[in-house]
Formats: C-alpha cells, sequence, structure tokens
C-alpha cells in the first residue's frame, strides 16, 4: 500500500481528495468545451459497381477510379465530407458533398468517349 501512496504522489494524482475538491482544483486548468458538437462519422462498408465504376451511398452515387470495379471500400461520412477507404485504412479518395446533388464523378476515371454520356449529355443525344 505504501508503494501506492508513493506512485500517486510521484504522479500528481488526486485520489487522495475528496472527489469535490479534487474537482475545484481542476476546474481551474480545464479547457472550455469547443463551440461545436462533434459530430459522430457514419462508416458504411459499400461495393464498387463492376458494371459502371459507381458506389451507392445514402442515395447517392460516386465514381471510383477502375480498378475498384467490383471491390468493397469503406466509406466514412461526417458532414460534409465522404471519406473512402481501401481495408488497410488507407484514403482512397474524398468527396465534398452539397446538399440535392445526388451524383459525384471524376473525369478520370473515365475513357474521354464516355464522360459526355456521365454529364448528362448521353440522354439529350438520343432525344
Amino acid at each position: 500500500m505504501q508503494w501506492c501512496y508513493q506512485v500517486i504522489q510521484v504522479m500528481g494524482l488526486s485520489v487522495l481528495l475528496p472527489p469535490m475538491e479534487a474537482f475545484a482544483q481542476e476546474r481551474a486548468v480545464l479547457k472550455a468545451l469547443p463551440d461545436e458538437r462533434f459530430e459522430t462519422p457514419v462508416w458504411k462498408q459499400v461495393n464498387v459497381h463492376a458494371g459502371d465504376q459507381f458506389l451507392i451511398f445514402d442515395k447517392m452515387r460516386f465514381s471510383m477510379p477502375p480498378q475498384w470495379r467490383g471491390r468493397m471500400v469503406w466509406a466514412r461520412y461526417a458532414a460534409p465530407l465522404l471519406r473512402l477507404f481501401d481495408d488497410q485504412e488507407r484514403l482512397i479518395r474524398q468527396y465534398l458533398v452539397e446538399p440535392g446533388k445526388r451524383m459525384y464523378w471524376v473525369d478520370e476515371d473515365f475513357p474521354a468517349q464516355v464522360r459526355h454520356m456521365i454529364d448528362g449529355g448521353y440522354p439529350a443525344w438520343i432525344l
């Protein structure tokens, strides 16, 4: 028991004080809480579709590079960012999610001859 008291004094722990006295001492050195509340991120494992190399998260579509077709990735959403990770938790890509927008893509993910289909030009071309 003697060793415990020595360690407590060396480390400066206040377990020997009544709780309210300890709190009064600690209150002087505590920092204020941040103005914004911490937003807990949402993690979800999602599949990159083999056909169109998009993944769907919360009814929104996000493009991925061709090498990710048919693979699973981890999506971490903490407004306003959606971050996509591989199995080793390395960041693959991140998107800035905008209210009302449902489709996000990076031009370099697709060959030049099909990019016009993604941006809405293909349905207009058919009509």
